[in-house]
């Protein structure tokens, strides 16, 4: 009888060292950084004043940060008028607007300029619209 009792507890002890020794899987939440407190897809923002609309803009995605006040958009389209002559329409991969002094920068901008009689093209890095 003594001969099982000692590879039965021999084996309990081996299976209670891995266990004791095993070292937990524990998964922890991945928080990545600067996730953006608000996400939309297919946004349309326009700026008033006085009710008239300044500018509008059309953006395939935009993320918003509380934090900073700032929208990011990306793929925009948007038109800004200064009156029913003059317009200026643009597009641009991305850009960002600041809610605290209401800018509007965008970069790799492609725009046309609509002075009266005369249409400009303007290729420029970075725009800055302040409303």
């Amino acid at each position: 009888m003594r001969n099982i009792f000692s590879p039965i507890i021999i084996l309990l002890l081996f299976l209670i060292i891995f266990i004791s020794t095993r070292v937990p899987e524990v998964e922890m939440p991945s928080n990545k950084k600067n996730n953006a407190d608000f996400k939309f897809v297919n946004v349309t923002i326009s700026m008033h004043k006085e009710g008239k609309k300044l500018w509008t803009l059309n953006a395939k995605e935009s993320s918003i940060y509380n934090q900073s006040q700032t929208f990011f958009l990306l793929d925009i389209d948007g038109t800004l008028i200064g009156n029913d002559i003059h317009t200026l329409t643009f597009t641009s991969p991305t850009g960002a607007y600041q809610m605290k002094n209401q800018t509007l920068k965008l970069v790799k901008t492609n725009a046309k300029l609509n002075l009266v009689d005369n249409t400009y093209f303007i290729i420029c890095d970075e725009i800055e619209i302040n409303s």
